[in-house]
């Protein structure tokens, strides 16, 4: 038994999710339709569904699935070896592009936080009537927010108070950031993810994802359930706070890997990990002199070359290489993945596609990249914080327009640590000082 409620939608869930990976279904597909549209209330139909999702995560794969997906990437539930890998004697001066890698992410989760769970069409209806198409700068956000707030019949009146409170809103992606560097700082570069786990739940509750599965993993209340019995282990709750990872091995796109591997193991299988290393070393080359798509193309070093990942990354570099534009990629990845079944919205895999063509299409352009991102649906906070995160890294917190700034704006509000507000200067230095850090160690071993 689990020590959350099953419901009908997280068997539905489960069974789709194995079809994604080319699980054979057939043992299970008849009980868990039967199963999910009973009453789920008793404690009996509870372990009835538990048993079913332990045997859906032991299903073999189909006779001639065409992808070879190992569960765990080598290195990522295991304490990561010291052997130094990457440009670890780069010297680079990254300050400046840790301070706008920071704000990046900060404006990305502002912007998109209004379009959360909109679907794509609604929203750009909504934008354009009010003619903030595009968007294109932070008080149109604000002006967003507002008329999303009002025509969900929501007072504004909090919205109001943020926006005068001068500080960047609390937010589990930022709150993880922070989680995360506390973690290193503390406790150095190699942990296992239990490790991490245990570190959340002391320090930074609101790091941990909000999901009823990945929470439970986290929070280790039930010691022997693996990642693979949840329904949502491809999600993109991992994903979405994959960059610090690539941040804090900046230069070093190996290790970042690994890292954000080893972190994303707590509650994740297959893809839901293999898109968590790709971003990661992405966000650690991003400083490089580069085009984004070379740099999308090195980064696939860093996942499985046969998974469905790599394959959707590769067809997406086609379909720039052709010149097809950006609303007909984005168009593309709508017709594969149907954004109003909430386990498409949140599947890893799309929105890594979303990431890819929001990067690739701006050419290194923060204003579009934002844009493409936040109008693409799918998961639009998370896609739109890592988007701006990693082209606020590449063109620095210089490049960034003031059209994105508010005077005063260098506080961000935390729910986790020992202090609700922490200067985002502050966090872009302890990023940059445990670049130094890593890079030094990796010389000396």
């Amino acid at each position: 038994m689990l020590n959350i409620t099953i419901s009908g939608a997280d068997l539905e869930a489960a069974l789709e999710q194995s079809k994604l990976e080319g699980l054979d279904i057939s043992a299970v597909e008849a009980d868990v339709h039967k199963l999910s549209e009973s009453n789920l209330d008793s404690s009996a139909s509870q372990n009835e569904a538990f048993q079913l999702l332990l045997s859906m995560s032991k299903l073999p794969v189909n006779s001639g699935y065409q992808y070879d997906e190992p569960a765990v990437p080598e290195g990522g539930s295991v304490i990561l070896d010291s052997i130094a890998t990457g440009d670890t004697g780069s010297t680079h001066d990254l300050s400046d592009h840790m301070e706008g890698a920071w704000l990046g992410m900060c404006i990305g989760i502002r912007v998109a936080s209004a379009l959360r769970n909109i679907p794509r069409k609604t929203a750009i209806e909504a934008l354009k009537s009010a003619s903030l198409w595009p968007i294109s700068s932070l008080n149109n956000s604000f002006e967003l927010a507002s008329q999303v707030y009002t025509s969900n019949g929501t007072t504004t009146d909090m919205l109001e108070m943020h926006q005068q409170s001068q500080c960047w809103g609390a937010h589990r992606i930022t709150d993880h950031a922070l989680a995360a560097l506390s973690m290193v700082e503390q406790n150095g570069e190699e942990f296992l993810p239990v490790e991490l786990a245990k570190f959340c739940k002391i320090n930074f509750t609101s790091a941990i994802p909000a999901n009823s599965f990945d929470n439970l993993l986290w929070s280790g209340e039930n010691d022997n359930v693996p990642p693979s019995i949840s329904p949502y282990r491809e999600d993109s709750s991992a994903l979405s706070t994959s960059v610090i990872w690539g941040l804090i091995a900046a230069d070093n796109p190996p290790r970042a890997a690994q890292l954000a591997t080893a972190n994303a193991a707590i509650s994740h299988t297959k893809n839901g990990l293999y898109t968590c290393s790709w971003l990661a070393s992405l966000a650690a080359s991003s400083c490089e002199e580069m085009t984004v798509p070379d740099m999308i193309t090195e980064s696939l070093a860093h996942i499985p070359a046969n998974s469905r990942l790599a394959d959707v990354l590769e067809s997406v570099l086609e379909w720039y290489s052709l010149d097809i534009d950006l609303e007909t990629a984005v168009y593309r990845v709508h017709e594969l993945w149907n954004e109003a079944n909430a386990l498409h919205r949140y599947h890893s895999i799309p929105n890594a596609m979303i990431i890819a063509i929001a990067l690739i299409w701006s050419g290194w352009q923060f204003d579009t990249a934002l844009h493409a991102a936040v109008t693409s649906g799918f998961d639009v906070v998370g896609n739109t914080a890592a988007v701006c995160a990693v082209v606020g890294a590449h063109c620095g917190r210089e490049e960034i327009g003031e059209q994105w700034l508010i005077s005063g704006y260098d506080n961000l509000s935390t729910a986790s640590g020992s202090s609700n507000m922490v200067s985002l200067s502050d966090a872009a230095g302890r990023t940059y000082n445990l670049v130094q850090t890593l890079r030094n160690y990796a010389q000396i071993r």
